[in-house]
């Protein structure tokens, strides 16, 4: 399992009106969730903030070699 950290709320750069949550997972690795429509700032924030409280941890996928 990895656990998210240093999590942050930016605006695309790409895509009016979308709104991208990006953490650092332990080992390095970058997760991105993107936000679209009339709620996506709000929406990005609540889910910003369930990560940073929570501390949350994903499990990895198991790859076939």
């Amino acid at each position: 399992m990895e656990a998210l950290q240093d999590v942050e709320v930016v605006q695309s750069k790409d895509v009016s009106g979308d709104w991208i949550v990006e953490a650092q997972t332990d080992d390095g690795g970058i997760r991105r969730a993107t936000f679209t429509d009339a709620d996506a700032e709000l929406r990005a924030n609540q889910y910003a903030e369930i990560i940073r409280s929570q501390g949350i941890l994903l499990r990895r996928r198991a790859t076939k070699a």
